[in-house]
């Protein structure tokens, strides 16, 4: 009965590893979509500031102040 539960016990032991392995890829897949959440955020701003230097830049060029 001795060497049955050694036996379990080693099952086991690989199982609580296997699962730690999933468990951190899991966390390290969630920590990548956030930063890439974070990215996207970060590059729509620079596009909605882009447009707006744009914007005025045109309206100070129709009213002659840059050339």
């Amino acid at each position: 009965m001795m060497a049955k539960d050694r036996e379990l016990i080693e099952k086991l032991e690989e199982a609580e590893n296997f699962i730690k392995a999933i468990k951190h890829g899991l966390e390290r897949k969630v920590r990548d979509e956030t930063q890439l959440e974070v990215i996207n955020m970060d590059a729509k701003a620079l596009v909605d500031v882009s447009q707006e230097i744009e914007m005025i830049t045109q309206y100070l060029e129709s009213i002659g102040v840059v050339a």
